[in-house]
């Protein structure tokens, strides 16, 4: 069966929701500013491909996982309005998967950006 719904239209929809997410949710704002950060540092500090490649898979994983969340805990808060045990522990889950994949992010950038950022620390002391 064929959708009638055209790779553009899903694709927008798409796009919609992350600007949703975007406008919502706080954790989605830190997280996509903590991405412009690291962008910035890939420019400025020269990193090869590789280091590049291993900071835009870090931000991805933790873009989506912090999305997959927010939408977790919009359709659990719809679904049960009122305190549930079980839909508790669902999204401490899905939180917990957001913290998970943040600080594998973090443990990566500093192996990356912390020995290039020391350099030039190091180098900006020497001129003083």
């Amino acid at each position: 069966m064929k959708s009638s719904h055209t790779f553009t239209k899903r694709l927008l929809w798409s796009i919609s929701g992350v600007v949703s997410a975007f406008k919502s949710e706080q954790n989605v704002r830190i997280h996509m500013g903590l991405m412009v950060l690291a962008l910035f540092f890939c420019y400025t500090l020269s990193l090869t491909y590789l280091e590049c490649s291993l900071v835009f898979l870090c931000i991805g994983i933790v873009i989506c996982c912090e999305l997959l969340n927010t939408s977790i805990e919009l359709l659990a808060t719809k679904c049960s309005p009122t305190f549930d045990q079980t839909i508790k522990k669902v999204k401490d889950i899905a939180a917990g998967a957001v913290l998970i994949a943040s600080l594998t992010a973090l443990a990566v950038g500093s192996c990356i950006f912390l020995p290039k950022l020391l350099i030039i620390i190091k180098g900006l002391t020497k001129q003083l």
